[in-house]
Formats: C-alpha cells, structure tokens, sequence
C-alpha cells in the first residue's frame, strides 16, 4: 500500500447497539438527574454517554486496512445460521435494568452501567453473544483479553469537570485518578428499570465516529430475526 493511502490502525467494535426510544429517553433523564446528584456533579460532561450511541460491545478489533474490515464483516455475516438457531428464529427483545459499578467499591466508581437481559429466555442473549465472541476470537481478530461482560455503560468518568476544561494534559500529570462515590446513585437506581426494546443487529461499528444521529457510524452488520 503506498503510503499515501495508508490508514491509521482503527478500533472497531462488534456490538448491538440499543436503538430503543424509549430506554434512550430513560437514559437521558437519569443522567440529568445525574450530573445535578452530589455524586457526578463533578464530573466532566464527556463522562456521559450519549443514549444515541447506547450498545453492548462484544469485543474490540484492531484492523489495519479496509480489506481486513471487509473480511471482519463477511466473517459476522457467515455467522447468520448459527447465529438464526441459537435465537431459535425468533426476534430477541431485551431490557435494560438497574444500576452498577465495575469498581467493586461504588464509593470510587468510575464506569457505571445497566445490566443487559433477555426478556423472553433466559440464558439465549449470553448464549448468543460467547458464541459471536467466541468465533471472532477464534479467528484471530480480537483485541483483547476481557472476559465479555453484557453491559451497557451509561457514565464512564474518567475526568472531572475542571481537567476537561484544562488546556493540555500535562498538568494532569501525578494527579490521582478521578473517580466519584455512586452510592447515593446505586441507592436511587440500582433496581430501576430504563424499559425494553428489540435488537435488529450485530454492527462492526468504529468507536469515536459517530453518525448524524449520534449512533456509532458502522462498517457492516447482521441482521438478526
């Protein structure tokens, strides 16, 4: 490839994104609520993810060229079958509940997010999901050694308010990770509920390019039933 039309390496996701209006609006009332709690107020804007781009990531590629991202995609795609039978043909609606932190101390939390359940069979979302990740990772394109976690994050703070207005990041420098104490959040939401909504599709998608409607731009996808 000559070197003007190389590309940078890119990050790409397989995810299902979570189209729902409904869960979408849900999530948007709660991080305003948020951002006003004692608990993020803090916290930096950029730490709440947009209800747009709301998705549970299966696993992250690393792809160097556009054919490599042809064949990642042609690859989900020659998944369709198992994939038809592991969902027994039928359409898979899930609900999106509660609140909780990575962080085993919800005092110093920094990624919150909502468990991701099937609402019809239990066990038929894990299952689909290990086989999707499963059979990339058996491929050779996976970029990580994560255990898949089904999850949708809905605030990752990782900076605070002040830091995100700074110029530079050098004087960031020794500073302490931030952080924030949800426990008043996990006091409020934790077994709420942001509502249900159908999957249609497993999206190659780019992290950090968006589409106009705030949704991660993708390069491929499958559609479920």
């Amino acid at each position: 490839m000559d070197s003007k039309d190389a590309i940078s390496i890119v990050l790409i996701d397989k995810n299902l994104p979570i189209t729902g209006i409904e869960i979408q609006r849900r999530v948007s009332n709660f991080q305003s609520r948020a951002q006003r709690s004692a608990s993020l107020q803090q916290a930096a804007s950029s730490s709440f993810v947009s209800p747009a781009s709301m998705h549970v990531t299966l696993g992250m590629l690393r792809l160097q060229t556009p054919v490599e991202i042809r064949r990642a995609v042609a690859f989900l795609q020659s998944l369709d079958k198992d994939i038809n039978k592991i969902l027994d043909g039928r359409p898979l609606e899930i609900r999106v509940c509660g609140l909780e932190t990575m962080e085993q101390d919800p005092s110093a939390a920094r990624i919150l997010y909502a468990r991701v359940e099937d609402t019809e069979t239990p066990g038929r979302l894990q299952r689909m999901c290990e086989f999707v990740r499963g059979s990339f990772d058996k491929a050779g394109y996976i970029d990580e050694k994560r255990e898949l976690k089904i999850h949708m994050t809905v605030v990752r703070a990782n900076k605070s308010k002040y830091a995100e207005c700074a110029t530079g990041t050098a004087g960031n420098k020794g500073r302490p990770r931030f952080s924030v104490d949800a426990r008043e959040l996990l006091g409020e939401f934790g077994e709420g509920t942001f509502g249900t909504c159908r999957v249609e599709q497993i999206q190659v998608a780019r992290r950090f390019r968006f589409a106009e409607s705030g949704a991660y731009a993708y390069d491929g996808f499958l559609s479920l039933p």
